[in-house]
């Protein structure tokens, strides 16, 4: 403890946590950490990274430090690692002011592990010229020779830069800060990524990385002094304290709103994006924060808060746009707002709407039922235990809100003695009035921003990139064109060298011996009352109860089928008997602390049918139990659909919900369109979450404007009868005496209710073009390609699961990713399906990529060791590692009964993985081989020059070319 001086000791009793503020005296890094029970164990390593204009280099940099470093000189030490780590979390990101490196994992030799790969490469990184021209940019040659600016970071922006909803984003957010670091693209914008130097980029390192400017964050049950020790061996005992650059505390509020306007991408129509943006307060006052999430959950949380009805019912555009919300994690609270189908001049009026609805609560009053809902449920966030993020980081995020500003950690922390007081306060009208008026009706420091759709606009970009990678050229020297010559080849050299296999023995991987040989399991009662299957789990929830039902969907043909989705969209958000959908909305929040429905398919294992399932999911505390379930019965049996105008508006929302997301999304709507035929489950995700959905909801939304609203309001009318008398199961989970409660009162409300057995499954049969090709209006493209894949219960399933993580981390990342400039790319098994699939993101190569998913077989053939194998499944069995939310346990155990996936067979997937040789792999690989020659299903999703240029090789595509209006 002598390297470290202890800043402050905090009691955290609503984390069951001790926090504890160190500053390592001869660096000056500081450390916060919080002591706990928790297993799953986290750090991370956050640099205060201000970019100093729109050229990305926090990205790029961010991406770069992890290619190689002092004490692990190869090509990309964090994919080594992650072959042999039992992470449960591994990742970097760049937010808009910071750069963040943070892991988590269960097991504790795996932790330091990954600090000392992480802290060698954030400290220490080669920073290789040849590693900034593959992750940052630089001019190349494609494969007929013609010059082109490439970089993995650059296509990366470049298709962000393609969507309309990150467009919208980006400019929202910037605009609030004009001539602030906060104003430019910490991501980079693609027109100014190539003006980064490298010289710029390695100073920027020198001025940012330095432990002086490093908040380091650790968690979980591994005693501190282990950490603090490590740190300071490893790392910043090398270092002399600095002065660092301070963080960007102060904003200058403006005494005017500004007016914006921006251009974008030409979709389906011309329909332009507005959003008014408000800065409120710094994000470390934690009375203001509480505070306003609670404003925030009044205004605008739910269908019938009082702006989104305003926005979804106004004339003025189609629907909510979903960059609206709270903005708590960039330093400073900001709150937007936008419409999106707009007209361009509707910009005013907007504003003006959205100003009105706060001025009538501030004239008029917030009711009590709006004020109570709103403590509810923002409580009720804080309350439950969430899964995804592992909870460390979740906490990490929090604390940086202060913490990374030159605040008390505690004060972005701090939630439940700001709540209590707020509780106090919240019937006062006059506080929220003041409230309102201090940061909506009279703060002046808010922005208009309108994004509109520019025909050309795509055509405008490349043209301009096409210009200047030509001037670029053009301008070179007979010195210049040599070095530039020479750099190419030193760039091809560095991405085909083999790493030293002495350095590789130096990486601290786990062992084969290290895993774990047992499977976890979820426990739980399974038993049958009342005609149904029910199942019960006995969990630490935090007073938390949750139901989930499942209707049996299995005798609906594809026409009912393909309604499903809307549908379900549309669940709670219309009107009963009793409750107009604004009052609906009210009372659930009231009552409860949500509720939502989901489809669920996939294919039984050993079977051939589907089974599938519209499934409820409530959450409650146990005083909310029995009018929650009184509620429930009026949203199912009660419901009113001949509610013209809202279920336009929930058309329009659902249909630009699914548009919006074709571009971003674009590797999962061609993996859903490749595999939709080789299963009713991957038929059904195609229905219900492909392009066949957004084809169908367009359909409707043509019928809607030729014929009315007659089909949809029968069909709705027609699919409540038919679903909710189709209850097939029941699944509780809770803690201790609350869950006897809530199974006494389900069953008392499972009685009253009218069941009707269900009819023969429909087989649904459709075929697809075995090559296809999606259209959209996007600069790169997304890829996917399947075939048929080993059954779950079969011995090759565990060796393509293997082949999965060796290429995806191997072959496919150096040849799609590092060489091809591609974001990402990945390979995988379904065995419950039975496919096994390709694909690749925002990629600038197209249909190139498909080459190296079959030169990757066949080179994992030839090349794979032993030791490769056992890393591979280290990584594998860290994935089965990762601790899961009561809510997530609940939903696992029901599937893993549904579709016969007992633990015996997870155990002998388990065993067969870890007894699995070469000459296993090298049989499967040869089956593999032959089914993707046979079998291969190729999707292309891209814009139509990468699918001219595809045509060569795959004349198909023309024959079977679908145009998407985005």
């Amino acid at each position: 403890m002598n390297a470290y001086q202890l800043i402050q000791q905090d009691q955290l009793q609503e984390f069951k946590s001790g926090g504890s503020l160190y500053r390592h005296t001869k660096s000056g890094a500081q450390i916060y950490h919080m002591a706990n029970q928790d297993n799953e164990n986290s750090f991370a390593f956050s640099f205060h990274t201000p970019p100093p204009d729109d050229s990305g280099v926090p990205h790029i940099l961010e991406h770069t430090v992890l290619c190689g470093s002092e004490s692990f000189p190869i090509k990309d030490p964090f994919i080594t690692l992650y072959k042999g780590s039992m992470h449960t979390f591994l990742n970097a990101f760049t937010a808009p002011e910071f750069t963040v490196y943070p892991a988590s994992t269960v097991v504790e030799k795996d932790f330091f592990n990954l600090m000392r790969i992480y802290g060698d490469a954030v400290f220490f990184p080669l920073l290789r010229r040849e590693a900034f021209m593959q992750e940052g940019h630089h001019v190349g040659l494609d494969e007929q020779g013609k010059a082109q600016r490439v970089g993995i970071v650059y296509n990366e922006m470049k298709g962000s830069y393609s969507s309309h909803e990150s467009l919208l984003v980006e400019h929202s957010f910037r605009a609030l800060f004009p001539g602030d670091p906060l104003s430019r693209d910490s991501g980079g914008d693609p027109g100014y990524i190539p003006d980064l130097t490298y010289e710029q980029f390695v100073d920027f390192h020198k001025k940012h990385y330095h432990p002086s400017n490093c908040r380091i964050f650790l968690y979980g049950d591994i005693p501190v002094q282990k950490s603090l020790d490590f740190l300071d061996k490893h790392f910043l005992s090398r270092f002399e304290s600095a002065e660092p650059p301070l963080p960007n505390r102060e904003i200058i509020p403006w005494n005017k709103p500004e007016i914006m306007e921006f251009p974008a991408p030409k979709g389906e129509s011309d329909g332009c994006s507005h959003s008014v943006n408000w800065l409120l307060s710094p994000a470390w006052q934690p009375e203001e924060r509480v505070a306003l999430q609670v404003l925030a959950q009044i205004l605008m949380g739910h269908g019938g808060s009082p702006l989104q009805m305003a926005i979804q019912q106004s004339p003025l555009g189609e629907d909510l746009s979903p960059v609206s919300g709270l903005e708590l994690d960039v330093g400073h609270i900001l709150f937007t707002l936008g419409i999106r189908g707009s007209a361009r001049e509707n910009a005013q009026a907007f504003k003006e709407l959205v100003f009105n609805e706060p001025q009538k609560l501030c004239d008029h009053g917030i009711s009590d039922e709006q004020i109570n809902g709103a403590l509810g449920l923002v409580e009720f966030r804080e309350r439950e235990i969430r899964g995804g993020t592992p909870l460390g980081l979740r906490l990490m995020g929090r604390l940086s809100r202060s913490w990374n500003y030159g605040e008390n950690p505690i004060l972005g922390l701090s939630f439940e003695k700001p709540f209590a007081r707020l509780k106090k306060q919240a019937q006062d009208q006059a506080f929220w009035a003041a409230l309102i008026k201090k940061h909506f009706l009279d703060n002046p420091h808010h922005s208009l921003v309108t994004l509109y759709p520019q025909e050309d606009y795509q055509q405008k970009q490349r043209e301009k990139e096409e210009q200047a990678v030509n001037q670029w050229v053009s301008n070179l020297d007979d010195k210049a064109r040599e070095n530039w010559e020479i750099s190419l080849v030193d760039l091809k050299t560095f991405q085909q060298e083999e790493d030293d296999p002495e350095i590789l023995k130096s990486i601290p991987f786990l062992t084969k011996e290290e895993i774990p040989k047992e499977v976890s399991k979820i426990h739980f009662e399974k038993f049958q009352k009342l005609g149904f299957q029910w199942y019960e789990q006995n969990l630490y929830t935090r007073g938390v109860n949750y139901l989930d039902l499942g209707f049996s969907l299995d005798d609906f043909n594809l026409e009912e089928r393909l309604w499903l989705p809307l549908f379900s969209h549309c669940f709670n958000e219309l009107g009963t008997e009793n409750y107009s959908y604004d009052q609906l909305a009210q009372q659930i929040a009231l009552d409860m602390g949500g509720i939502h429905s989901s489809l669920v398919s996939g294919t039984p294992l050993g079977h051939k049918g589907g089974r599938n399932h519209f499934v409820i999911r409530m959450k409650m505390l146990k005083e909310q139990i029995s009018p929650s379930l009184e509620l429930l019965r009026e949203i199912l049996f009660k419901r009113d659909y001949n509610q013209e105008t809202r279920l336009k508006e929930l058309l329009l929302e659902f249909r630009n919900d699914i548009r919006t997301s074709l571009i971003p999304n674009g590797s999962g709507y061609a993996l859903t369109r490749a595999a939709a035929p080789l299963s009713q489950g991957t038929l059904m995700d195609e229905f219900w979450y492909g392009i066949s959905q957004y084809q169908h909801i367009q359909g409707a939304l043509e019928q809607w404007e030729n014929h009315g609203s007659e089909t949809l309001i029968r069909e709705f009318q027609s699919l409540s009868q038919k679903i909710f008398v189709r209850l097939k199961w029941v699944s509780l989970c809770s803690e201790g005496s609350n869950l006897s409660y809530l199974q006494h009162e389900v069953e008392d409300e499972l009685r009253t209710w009218v069941i009707e057995p269900v009819g023969e499954s429909q087989h649904i049969q459709v075929d697809f073009p075995a090559i296809q090709a999606l259209q959209v209006p996007a600069t790169v493209s997304f890829t996917a390609g399947v075939t048929r894949a080993a059954a779950l219960d079969s011995p090759s399933y565990a060796c393509e699961l293997v082949i999965s993580q060796l290429l995806k981390a191997g072959y496919l990342w150096e040849n799609i990713r590092m060489k091809g400039g591609a974001y990402g790319a990945s390979a995988g098994a379904s065995g419950l399906e039975g496919y096994y699939f390709f694909s690749s993101f925002r990629d600038p190569r197209g249909h190139l990529s498909y080459k190296d998913y079959r030169s990757g077989l066949e080179y994992l053939k030839k090349n794979v060791t032993q030791m490769d194998i056992d890393l591979a499944l280290i990584g594998l069995v860290g994935k089965d590692l990762a601790p899961l939310s009561p809510a997530q346990k609940a939903s696992m155990a029901v599937k893993r009964d549904l579709y016969f996936i007992s633990d015996e067979l997870r155990q002998k997937n388990r065993d067969r993985l870890l007894s699995l040789t070469v000459e296993d792999l090298q049989s499967a690989l040869d089956d593999l081989l032959n089914r993707w020659d046979s079998q291969q299903r190729l999707v292309l999703l891209a814009g139509k020059e990468h699918i001219e240029a595809a045509l060569v090789d795959y004349p198909d595509f023309h024959k079977h070319s679908l145009e998407l209006q985005v």
